[in-house]
């Protein structure tokens, strides 16, 4: 069988809707106001971190429907939801917790 494999352009590149990331974190940052959607933290000539909700190695996308404006603090603490979420630096489908 014929293995197709996604070759990830990097932060300065596209995606695979053809959209860059440079374009789609200032979008972003435009939309939610340059403020953490988490907390609500704004600061004059601060840039949040922008969060890939869905990891970008598992969606490959950079669609303004997946990002998201966090500070620094907040986007560690998704990162660390997601990390646990997904098993990691895994390719693997989230893992529900609880009953099998």
């Amino acid at each position: 069988f014929p293995v197709t494999i996604r070759r990830q352009e990097g932060k300065h590149g596209l995606d695979k809707d053809g959209l860059s990331w440079k374009v789609q974190r200032k979008l972003c940052w435009e939309r939610d106001d340059y403020t953490c959607k988490k907390c609500g933290k704004k600061k004059e000539g601060w840039k949040p971190d922008c969060h890939h909700k869905v990891p970008y190695r598992i969606s490959f996308s950079h669609s303004l429907d997946n990002l998201l404006s966090l500070c620094r603090s907040c986007h560690k603490k998704e990162e660390a939801k997601i990390k646990e979420l997904w098993g990691g630096h895994t390719l693997r489908p989230p893992v529900k917790k609880g009953k099998k």
